[in-house]
């Protein structure tokens, strides 16, 4: 075979490969707006993520995947957590059920009790489940929480702006 063979066999494949590469992973940021009806119990208020934005800016083929490798530990290639007012990673594990956290009224996570205002739990549909503690929180209250899912170096920072708001099935 001649050199100029191999060499356009080889620069071919180069070219291949190099078409072949994925975009970098990169930061995201995504904020939703909800307004949730003032309740005495643990009713709870579904707000369904982006999917294809995170997991395109993570690079990811595919939700499932993200879903799948989806954790708390240092063994997952996706790890979920709580973001602090600033937006920096709070280190706190999860104090709601699964993949959830329970809230102050300044967004500070804590546990279930007395200093709680709102959970937020993550469901296995890429979707979040909003509620708020029993008796805690009154028409035209404003909250604002954070959660996010780190993969490599690249952070998803969902930010949650609740507006308490009155509740027609409750007198």
């Amino acid at each position: 075979m001649s050199k100029k063979i191999v060499f356009g066999l080889l620069s071919g494949l180069v070219l291949l490969f190099v078409s072949c590469e994925k975009d970098e992973i990169k930061d995201v940021s995504l904020t939703y707006n909800i307004n949730m009806p003032v309740d005495i119990n643990y009713s709870r208020t579904y707000q369904a993520l982006d999917s294809v934005a995170i997991t395109d800016a993570f690079n990811l083929s595919y939700a499932d995947y993200f879903m799948v490798n989806l954790g708390v530990n240092d063994t997952s290639l996706v790890h979920y957590y709580a973001l602090n007012a600033d937006g920096t990673l709070n280190e706190a594990k999860p104090t709601a059920t699964g993949f959830g956290h329970w809230f102050t009224a300044d967004g500070k996570t804590t546990t279930w009790g007395s200093q709680a205002v709102l959970f937020s739990e993550m469901t296995d549909h890429f979707a979040f489940e909003i509620g708020q503690f029993p008796g805690a929180t009154e028409v035209g209250d404003t909250y604002t929480i954070k959660q996010g899912f780190m993969y490599q170096n690249a952070l998803a920072s969902i930010t949650f702006n609740i507006t308490i708001v009155a509740n027609e099935n409750q007198e």
